[in-house]
């Protein structure tokens, strides 16, 4: 198998894995992107050693897996900053009720 060969396999198990926790994130499902990170990894690797020609012909393709990546790391951002701020209102929430339990006992 060419060196270009492997990279467009690598490009398409990147943006499959990209799909896949594209549509896990969009479903509210915890998402490991280790396996994602990894074969990017291994993408990054493969591509500097082509040649200008093959580089060339696959420039597109990577051009739109670079957006398709940058689309799921704002998705995961926003996902992850709606979390902390439902996490920070649980807290503010757990301490307002803390400290309603602190006062004196009023009479009845």
């Amino acid at each position: 198998m060419t060196r270009r060969e492997q990279l467009q396999l690598d490009l398409e198990a990147v943006a499959d894995a990209a799909a896949k926790a594209r549509h896990a994130v969009d479903a509210g499902e915890l998402v490991d992107l280790g396996s994602l990170e990894a074969l990017v990894d291994r993408l990054a690797a493969v591509a500097p050693t082509l040649d200008g020609a093959d580089a060339q012909s696959l420039r597109n393709a990577i051009l739109l897996l670079i957006a398709e990546l940058d689309e799921l790391r704002e998705l995961v951002r926003a996902e992850h900053e709606a979390l902390r701020r439902e996490l920070e209102g649980t807290g503010t929430r757990r301490s307002a009720a803390a400290a309603y339990g602190q006062l004196p006992n009023r009479r009845r």
